[in-house]
């Protein structure tokens, strides 16, 4: 027989730390502990794959057996990682709540298909000021009654949506601070968001800090929408080039600011087109706002093809073509300023 010589003290001390650790344990009530674990994923994988073909989300999320849908492969990525829709067809929307990546593969047509008033986007991080989420080659079909293609409700995040296509919401095809105001750096590149009600609305809430945007859009279409292609309003400096803002019922590129007080807001046109839209192809009106066009086409408008009011401030650089437009070519006062 084996004897154990067991030391009083020591299970005695054994037995103390064991029921601090317990005690500190049910402390923790049900809600922190859901908030601690909240927004982040399952399992660490860096890739998760999705199919339409032979996808269940009952799988792993894996390469050889991928998940239905992108939401489900949300939940196993790990933050900073990257889901890939590999094959076309019809997926539904989902909601990013972290760092990570979405993108349709090489030749693959992934259309996120939203119902009436549903959103087929939805980027809220959970981590404020550090998120970087990335929409790749997308197709966002709203049928004409679901609300919103891209809603960015995430303060201080980095967003990049690039070769995406937004198409048929009631609502706001790429929204940046229409549902909740915000601030961050925002990036759209070879994007189209068309037959909207608007195409792209972006609002800060403050010109400086969190509340700041920032926003650079190049190579993309904002055509026939509802309303206005691009809609630019408080705390908000944006620039657009090599983008058109053509054949919206209202305005195509649209600054203006009714917010009280006043909050500053800048729109740069750098060989962008305004043609024949229902109104004004680029309009400035508000104040504390400053608008600025080179190399830029506003033509055949319906209302004027440059329009400012006392308030604000819209600049050309002599270098571009306004002509065609219903109601006059120019309404207001444009400076004039010279490239440098």
């Amino acid at each position: 027989m084996i004897k154990l010589n067991i030391n009083c003290a020591a299970l005695a001390l054994v037995a103390l730390c064991l029921s601090l650790t317990y005690s500190a344990q049910a402390q923790v009530k049900p809600d922190q502990a859901q908030s601690k674990l909240m927004n982040v994923p399952a399992s660490a994988n860096t890739t998760a794959y999705v199919t339409a073909n032979k996808g269940n989300d009952l799988n792993p999320c894996t390469r050889t057996a991928p998940c239905r849908q992108v939401n489900q492969a949300l939940s196993v990525v790990a933050v900073g990682g990257k889901v890939i829709i590999l094959d076309s067809g019809d997926y539904t929307p989902f909601t990013i709540t972290f760092s990570g990546t979405v993108e349709a593969a090489p030749g693959v047509t992934a259309d996120i298909v939203a119902q009436a008033n549903q959103t087929a986007v939805l980027i809220n991080s959970g981590s404020i000021g550090n998120d970087t989420v990335v929409l790749r080659g997308l197709n966002l079909r709203g049928g004409g009654s679901a609300a919103y293609g891209i809603d960015v409700t995430t303060n201080m995040a980095t967003v990049r949506i690039e070769n995406c296509q937004i198409i048929g919401f009631a609502g706001v095809g790429i929204s940046f601070g229409n549902n909740a105001i915000i601030g961050g750096n925002f990036y759209v590149t070879d994007t189209q968001a068309v037959n909207n009600y608007i195409g792209l609305f972006a609002q800060g809430q403050s010109t400086s800090g969190p509340g700041a945007q920032m926003l650079r859009v190049e190579r993309s279409r904002f055509d026939g929408n509802g309303f206005d292609g691009v809609h630019i309003t408080n705390c908000v400096t944006a620039t657009a080039r090599d983008t058109t803002a053509n054949s919206n019922v209202a305005g195509g590129f649209n600054l203006d600011n009714n917010s009280l007080p006043p909050s500053p807001a800048q729109l740069t046109l750098d060989h962008c087109i305004a043609a024949g839209n229902g109104s004004t192809g680029f309009n400035v009106i508000g104040s504390m706002l400053t608008g600025r066009a080179s190399d830029s086409s506003f033509l055949y408008n319906k209302g004027y093809g440059l329009r400012s009011d006392q308030r604000s401030t819209l600049i050309s650089y002599g270098n571009n073509r306004v002509s065609e437009n219903k109601l006059g070519e120019v309404f207001g006062t444009i400076s004039s300023e010279s490239l440098r």
